[in-house]
C-alpha cells in the first residue's frame, strides 16, 4: 500500500490505491471512498467522484456509474465548479447511451456542449458536438449528424488532430451510409492526412474497402482490407478480426470456398474474447456465405444463431436484420415473420421518437438564446428610452436643477464612483473565476496524461506540475470567494497551499507546522511567488529531505514590519549535500525560488542549520 503506519492515510495515497487494477472492484471503490472522505479540497473531491464513476464504468456497471456521475454533478453545482458540472453531464449522456437511453445521453450530451461552449473549453465542446453526432447518425439521421459536425470543425483548436481525425472519419462513415461515394472518398483521405495511429489508418482503409463492396467491387475491396492489415502497429486483436471478417466475405463473393473456414476461425475467436457484436457481426457474414453458396438450410441455422445473439444484446436493430435476411431466403416461420413486421413498426416509431427528441432539444436551447438576447435587446432599448426621457426632463426642469447643482453634485460623484467600484470588482471575480476554471481543466489533464505513464518519474514530475498549478489556483479561488479582489489572507493561503503538496507524497511522517498571524494580508500579484516559493521547498524538502522511515518537521514562518515581510523555510532533516554552492544550483526548484525571489525585488539566503533553511526577504 501507499502509506506507512501510524496516522490515518492521505487523500492522495486513498486515491492511489484506488488505481491499482489488481485489487477488487470492491476494494478499489472502499479506497476511493475514503479519499472522498478524507479530501479537505473541492477540486480534488471532484476528481475523486469523478474517478469512482470512471472505476463502475470500466467494470460496465454503468447503473452505479450514473448514480456516482449525479453525485459529481450536485456536489460541482454545490461547490460552484462549472468544469466539473460540464464533466458530469458528459459522463451521464455517455452512461444513459451505454443503457441505450438515446433521448436522455441526448439531453445531458446537449447540456455538457453549452457548458463547456461557456467555459471556452473548445476541445471538449467538440467532443460533444461528436457524441451528438454519433447519436444522430445511429438513428439514421446522416444529414443532421453532418451538420453537428461541420458547427464542432469551426470550433475546434487546429492542434487538435486526433478529434479532427475522428470528426472527418464520421464524415466519411454518414456518406457511406447516404451511399455518396465521392464524399466518402473526400473525407477518408482527410482522415488519413490526420491519422495518429496505425489503427485510425487501418479504420479509413477498411471503410473504403466497405465502400467497393457495396460497389461489388471485390478485388478491389480485398486490396482495401489487406492495406488496412498491413499496419504491424496493430495490436487491438477485436479491430483485426473485424477486417479479417469483412474481407472473407469479399472473398465469398469471389467464389472463394475457403472464407467458410476463415469466417468459423473468427467467430470461434470472437466468442473466446467475449464480444457478442463482434460475433454477431461474423454470422451475418457467414449466413451470406452459405447464401451464395445456395446452401439455404445452413445459413438458416446461422442466422438462428445470429437472432439469439440480438436478443441477448437487446438490439432490436441487429433482429430486424437476422429477422429480414431469414425472411429473404425463405427459411422463417410464421412467428419470426409476425415478430419481423412489429420490430420494424416498433424501430421506425422509436426513431421517429428520438427524432422529435432530439429536434426539441436543439429547438428548447435556441429559443432560450433567443429569448435572453431578445430580453438583452428589450433592456438597452428601456435605456435609451430612459436616457432620452431623463434628458427631456432635465431640459424642461433646467432652471431648477442650475439651482440644485451645487447640492447634487458630490452626490452624483459619490454615486458614479460607487458603481464604477462595483462594476470593477465584478468583473474582477469573474476573471478570478474563469482563471480558476481554466487552471482546473489544465489539472485534469495532466492528471490524464499521468495514466499513460507506468514510471514514478513520470508521473511525480507531473504531480509537482500539478503543485505549481495549484499554488496559483488557491489565489484565484480565494479572491474569488472573497469581498476583497486585491488582498488575501496570507495564512489560510499558505494553509490550504500545504495541505495541498503534503496530500500529494504519501509520507505520513512528515509534519507541516505554520506559524502566521492570522491578521497578515497581502497583495495578490505578489502572493503567486510566495506560494510558488513555500511549494518549491515543501516538494524538495518531502523528496530529498529526509530517509525513507525518517520523522520530520517542516516549519514555514512569515512576520512583517513596516518596510518588508520574511518568510523563513526550515526542515529538520538531512542538510544540503556538502560544498554546495548557491552560485551553481542545478536543482530546478531552487532555481525557481531564486528567479521568484527576485521577481518580488527581495533577496534569499540558503544554508545548513540542522537542515536546510531558506530565508526570503522582501519589501512591501
Amino acid at each position: 500500500m501507499c502509506y506507512g503506519q501510524g496516522n490515518q492515510p492521505s487523500a492522495q495515497a486513498y486515491f492511489i490505491n484506488s488505481k491499482n487494477k489488481e485489487l477488487s472492484i470492491e476494494q478499489r471503490i472502499k479506497f476511493i471512498d475514503s479519499a472522498i472522505t478524507v479530501s479537505n479540497a473541492d477540486s480534488t473531491t471532484l476528481k475523486y467522484i469523478s474517478y469512482k464513476s470512471s472505476i463502475y464504468s470500466k467494470q460496465r456497471d454503468f447503473d452505479k456509474a450514473l448514480i456516482t456521475a449525479n453525485e459529481l454533478l450536485q456536489t460541482a453545482k454545490e461547490r460552484n465548479s462549472l468544469f466539473y458540472i460540464a464533466k458530469a453531464q458528459f459522463k451521464l449522456g455517455l452512461y444513459y447511451a451505454k443503457l441505450n437511453q438515446f433521448e436522455k445521453s441526448y439531453n445531458w450530451y446537449f447540456k455538457s456542449s453549452m457548458t463547456y461552449e461557456k467555459l471556452e473549453d473548445y476541445f471538449n465542446f467538440s467532443k460533444c458536438l461528436l457524441r451528438l453526432s454519433m447519436l444522430q447518425h445511429n438513428n439514421g439521421n446522416f444529414i443532421q449528424s453532418e451538420e453537428l459536425i461541420t458547427k464542432a470543425l469551426k470550433r475546434l483548436p487546429k492542434n487538435e488532430i486526433k478529434l479532427r481525425f475522428d470528426f472527418y472519419y464520421q464524415l466519411a462513415y454518414s456518406s457511406l451510409e447516404l451511399a455518396d461515394k465521392n464524399s466518402v472518398n473526400h473525407w477518408g483521405n482527410e482522415s488519413l492526412k490526420n491519422a495518429q495511429t496505425a489503427i485510425d489508418s487501418s479504420l479509413v482503409y477498411n471503410l473504403y474497402g466497405l465502400l467497393a463492396h457495396e460497389d461489388s467491387k471485390y478485388i478491389k475491396a480485398l486490396d482495401y482490407y489487406n492495406k488496412a492489415l498491413s499496419f504491424r502497429n496493430i495490436y487491438n486483436e477485436r479491430h483485426q478480426l473485424m477486417i479479417q471478417s469483412n474481407k472473407a466475405l469479399s472473398n465469398a463473393m469471389l467464389d472463394d470456398r475457403s472464407s467458410i473456414d476463415e469466417l468459423n476461425r473468427i467467430i470461434s475467436e470472437k466468442q473466446e474474447l467475449s464480444s457478442d457484436v463482434l460475433t454477431y457481426a461474423s454470422l451475418i457474414h457467414l449466413s451470406k456465405t452459405y447464401t451464395h453458396f445456395k446452401e439455404l438450410d445452413k445459413a438458416a441455422v446461422v442466422l438462428n444463431k445470429a437472432y439469439t445473439i440480438a436478443e441477448d444484446i437487446s438490439s432490436k436493430e441487429a433482429q430486424q436484420e437476422s429477422l429480414g435476411l431469414l425472411i429473404d431466403i425463405d427459411k422463417a416461420n410464421s412467428f419470426q415473420i409476425r415478430h419481423y413486421k412489429t420490430t420494424t413498426e416498433q424501430l421506425e416509431k422509436n426513431r421517429t421518437q428520438l427524432t422529435r427528441t432530439f429536434d426539441k432539444i436543439n429547438l428548447q436551447t435556441e429559443q432560450a438564446i433567443n429569448n435572453n438576447l431578445q430580453l438583452k435587446a428589450e433592456k438597452a432599448e428601456q435605456e435609451v428610452l430612459l436616457a432620452q426621457e431623463n434628458k427631456r426632463k432635465w431640459q424642461l426642469g433646467g432652471g431648477l436643477g442650475a439651482s440644485l447643482i451645487g447640492l447634487g453634485i458630490f452626490g452624483f460623484y459619490y454615486r458614479r464612483n460607487k458603481k464604477q467600484k462595483e462594476l470593477i470588482e465584478s468583473l474582477q471575480k469573474e476573471l478570478h473565476h474563469r482563471v480558476k476554471n481554466n487552471l482546473s481543466i489544465i489539472d485534469t489533464f495532466i492528471e490524464v496524461a499521468k495514466e499513460e505513464f507506468d514510471d514514478l518519474k513520470f508521473t511525480d514530475k507531473l504531480t509537482e506540475l500539478q503543485n505549481r498549478i495549484d499554488s496559483i489556483n488557491e489565489v484565484h479561488q480565494q479572491l474569488y470567494q472573497k469581498e476583497d479582489v486585491t488582498n488575501l489572507n496570507l495564512k489560510e493561503y499558505i494553509k490550504t497551499l500545504s495541505d495541498n503538496v503534503s496530500s500529494s507524497f504519501s509520507n505520513e511522517r512528515i509534519i507541516i507546522e505554520n506559524d502566521i498571524n492570522d491578521t497578515i494580508e497581502i497583495q495578490a500579484d505578489r502572493s503567486f511567488s510566495i506560494g510558488l516559493i513555500i511549494n518549491e521547498f515543501l516538494t524538495n524538502s518531502f523528496k530529498y529531505g529526509f530517509e525513507t522511515e525518517e520523522k520530520g518537521l517542516v516549519k514555514i514562518k512569515v512576520q512583517e514590519d513596516k518596510t518588508s515581510y520574511q518568510l523563513y523555510l526550515s526542515d529538520n532533516g538531512k542538510g544540503l549535500p556538502e560544498g554546495f554552492d548557491i552560485e551553481q544550483l542545478e536543482s530546478f526548484g531552487l532555481r525557481i525560488i531564486k528567479l521568484l525571489s527576485q521577481q518580488l525585488d527581495g533577496s534569499f539566503e540558503l544554508r545548513n542549520e540542522n537542515g536546510v533553511h531558506l530565508d526570503v526577504t522582501f519589501p512591501k
